[in-house]
């Protein structure tokens, strides 16, 4: 079994976690829950740790039942917070999917903008 993946969830209440430093969840990640420990309006949200990133690729590019389950875990977060379901057919949950890194190396990593939970033709 993969050890417990980093989970930080910010925004709706929710204090900074100790585990939101720049090497574990990256930095713009870090930077979000930063503007949550000042106090500013942030929406709710949620970032997995590098750390799944490294299962992911520990296990062949394949998604790792840990990470899916942490996965879930953010979603189920954000349900509450927001009132609203992922895959839901009125107001959906819609979620925005950015890549990070510790240190940023522009062009590397693919970001993918707005994931909405209906298929792309």
């Amino acid at each position: 079994m993969t050890a417990d993946l980093t989970l930080v969830t910010f925004g709706a209440g929710v204090p900074p976690s100790p585990d939101a430093t720049p090497d574990r969840i990256g930095n713009k990640a870090h930077g979000l829950v930063q503007l949550v420990a000042a106090g500013l309006p942030v929406p709710p949200g949620f970032v997995l740790g590098t750390d799944g990133c490294q299962a992911f690729f520990r296990h062949g590019g394949l998604l790792p039942q840990e990470l899916e389950r942490r996965i879930d875990e953010g979603i189920a977060f954000l349900e509450r917070a927001t009132g609203l379901t992922f895959g839901g057919t009125r107001k959906p949950l819609l979620l925005s999917v950015r890549s990070g890194a510790a240190v940023s190396m522009p062009g590397m990593m693919e970001t993918i903008l707005n994931r909405a939970t209906l298929p792309i033709d």
